[in-house]
């Protein structure tokens, strides 16, 4: 899925700036060099004029030259034009990209780009492809313009090797590759440049992707009084008295609309007016505003490249990251106030901003910011899914859902899409993902049941970390979800309530029915390892992963063998008859006793039949609906033979069903199901015809089965 997300990006660009480009490769090659390029001044001409991809490139698809963020085209790149565009203190950068739509990592994709780079110096060399010519001929004059002029930093000369491998991993644990990104570095150090060779997958480029466009702003006509700078130099900043015209100024748009971005990394998004402290604010805004200052906590913004002057402070890329509640309270109240009120409001709030230095590879120490958050919104209770729900892998995921056939909205802050009138039925959280893919992957239904929170804290970088695949995530709440709606329909349905421990697995099983249904959808277990396995129909059901990801998975056929087989395994961990079944559900021992009934049930299929305690007339019309489901099974099947393992599980399904509805009935299928028992031997032995013929037999045996159904006297 991954994968699917970059194509669909890749799309996306394409389409927005209508591109007609020759092939996916060539999209490839502008996608990678536009990422690589963010943050930057650059025009679509900017990034055509950098492609040197041909006949003769040497091992480069891309070269560009940057001074102070600004792309050098062939208009300025003579000796002279350079030389009058440095200055002592300008950055210098040079970027290299190579890009391959493949899905892994080169040892000699990495040695051509040395290869190219040595091109590039080498003044005599013959070069046949004339745009890297071109491009080559400017890096010279760069250099030696950056030489003469005496620049205080060195060039860095920045290398990306770019593909559709799921992440950098793929390269950084090849000896042969990282050995050979070494060789480029020391031969770029020779050069006496600065090196930065980067390794962009699929994860990394959709990292880029949604990190926001550069933004800067001004905050004005403010008191300041600055922090002593520390030796280690990682945080710097200011506490000002901010007047609230300004701040309103500061927080939005050009259209005077608040800007939902630079609240990215607030744990919670606007909570609305009726809560209890934002009806506080509203009321000390309203009349008693020359006391704000000192009543509100005030706001928290941490950014980077921070620009204090005398009485106004210009940032970068900043994020308020306390103080939502009070931002939004200001826009609500002061929006409709018209020019002249709004000058008439003298009053002012505290900000204190938090400047926060970048690494050389231009990103901010993670757990430094996520400390901060969580000291500066430690006045309230604030629970740590909050906090957890902030890492990069949630805003992934995010991403990942909104991009299904069916989109999900993954509600990172609590009430974010409700509260923009999204459907609930179309909204999860962390917590519920967290419970959905434990109890599903790990299956421990149980223990998670019992305590949630106490499971997340211990488990959250098991379940959420970039290494595993994206569609795990969104097979197990599929699952999950569709289950539940499925429950909801037989709460209280009069079938079911005469017997006492199906009622409550009924009522309080979620968790455990999940897990079940989808080791039985899926012919067994999966092993955990599977979970960073970049093709997930290798793991899981083809047929059944389609069903899921066309919104089409029908459970009703597993259903009732799941809640049997839960409630074979409460009888057997609860033989003495000692303990509730509100206790039994929540111990370990359960979730072992399922696991152990699964593994026989997938071996025999002759796991001990429990009766559902049901109305004959409702099992009947239940196992008239099976032969139904199953007649539209294989009827596909008969039409292209379909995977034996898949052909071979839903057969085992149905044999399973007929001989235990078959015996709750007191209905003789024996010859029936024997006979589909041959087809099934045949079925593990043959070929795809033969896998149709067997289909077609199969067909046949059904009318006989629904003959009987038909004249059964019950």
């Amino acid at each position: 899925m991954i994968k699917e997300l970059i194509d669909n990006e890749i799309k996306s660009f394409i389409e927005l700036n209508n591109l007609k480009l020759k092939d996916f490769s060539t999209e490839f090659e502008y996608f990678s060099a536009k990422n690589v390029l963010k943050g930057n001044n650059f025009t679509i001409n900017d990034l055509a004029n950098g492609i040197v991809d041909g006949g003769g490139d040497e091992g480069i698809d891309s070269i560009y030259c940057i001074i102070d963020e600004d792309i050098l085209d062939q208009s300025n790149s003579s000796f002279d034009d350079i030389y009058s565009l440095l200055n002592k203190s300008s950055i210098v950068r040079v970027i290299i990209i190579q890009s391959k739509a493949e899905t892994g990592f080169k040892e000699k994709v990495v040695n051509g780009i040395k290869r190219g780079i040595e091109c590039i110096f080498d003044k005599d060399f013959d070069l046949s492809n004339e745009k890297f010519k071109k491009q080559a001929k400017m890096i010279r004059n760069l250099y030696f313009a950056h030489n003469k002029k005496g620049c205080k930093e060195k060039i860095t000369l920045e290398m990306y090797y770019c593909t559709k491998a799921n992440n950098k991993d793929n390269a950084l644990n090849n000896d042969r590759v990282v050995r050979e990104k070494n060789n480029v570095c020391k031969y770029v150090e020779n050069q006496y440049m600065k090196p930065k060779f980067e390794f962009l997958g699929c994860n990394e480029l959709l990292d880029i992707c949604k990190k926001p466009v550069k933004y800067r702003k001004t905050l004005k006509n403010l008191k300041k009084f600055d922090y002593p700078k520390r030796k280690d130099n990682i945080v710097e900043g200011c506490i000002c008295l901010v007047n609230v015209k300004e701040y309103l100024e500061f927080i939005t748009d050009d259209n005077k609309v608040i800007e939902d971005k630079i609240f990215e990394e607030n744990i919670r998004d606007y909570q609305g007016n009726s809560k209890d402290v934002n009806k506080a604010i509203i009321q000390t805004i309203r009349t008693d505003c020359e006391k704000f200052w000192c009543m509100n906590n005030g706001i928290t913004i941490i950014a980077y490249d921070v620009d204090p002057l005398e009485n106004e402070v210009s940032m970068s890329n900043y994020q308020i990251v306390n103080g939502c509640q009070t931002s939004y309270a200001i826009y609500e109240t002061l929006k409709e106030i018209d020019e002249e009120e709004l000058d008439k409001l003298d009053f002012e709030l505290v900000v204190k901003i938090i400047e926060i230095k970048k690494d050389e590879e231009g990103n901010w120490d993670e757990d430094l910011v996520l400390n901060i958050i969580k000291s500066t919104n430690s006045q309230i209770e604030i629970k740590d899914f909050a906090f957890e729900s902030n890492r990069p892998i949630h805003k992934r995921i995010e991403q990942y859902f909104k991009m299904l056939e069916k989109p999900l909205y993954y509600e990172r802050k609590p009430q974010f899409y409700e509260r923009r009138g999204y459907a609930k039925s179309r909204i999860l959280n962390p917590k519920e993902l967290f419970k959905a893919y434990y109890s599903i992957y790990y299956k421990e239904a149980s223990v998670v049941r019992n305590n949630v929170s106490m499971y997340f804290e211990k488990n959250k970088d098991k379940v959420f970390n970039t290494n595993i695949n994206l569609e795990y995530y969104g097979i197990s709440y599929i699952i999950y979800n569709t289950v539940s709606n499925k429950l909801i329909e037989l709460k209280g349905n009069e079938n079911y309530e005469s017997d006492k421990i199906i009622n409550f697995i009924i009522n309080n099983g979620l968790l455990h029915i999940s897990r079940v249904v989808f080791s039985l959808l899926n012919g067994g277990d999966l092993k955990l390892t599977n979970l960073k396995r970049s093709d997930v129909t290798k793991c899981v059901n083809p047929n059944v992963y389609n069903e899921i990801f066309s919104d089409n998975l029908q459970i009703e056929d597993v259903m009732d063998v799941a809640i049997q087989i839960i409630k074979s395994a409460i009888l057997e961990v609860n033989k003495d008859k000692q303990d509730s079944l509100e206790r039994i559900m929540k111990v370990s021992l359960l979730d072992d006793t399922i696991t152990k009934k699964l593994v026989k049930y997938h071996e025999e299929k002759t796991d001990t039949q429990i009766s559902l305690e049901l109305p004959t007339k409702y099992i009947l019309s239940r196992l008239q609906r099976h032969v139904r489901n199953y007649d539209e099974i294989f009827k596909n099947i008969s039409k292209n033979g379909d995977k034996r393992y898949y052909f071979k599980n839903r057969l085992n399904d149905y044999i399973y069903f007929l001989n235990m509805y078959s015996k709750q009935l007191a209905l003789n299928l024996n010859d029936l199901i024997t006979l589909l028992k041959d087809i099934r031997a045949i079925v593990n032995e043959n070929n795809r015809e033969s896998r149709i013929d067997c289909a077609k037999e199969i067909l046949n045996t059904n009318d006989t089965i629904r003959k009987r159904l038909l004249k059964a006297n019950v």
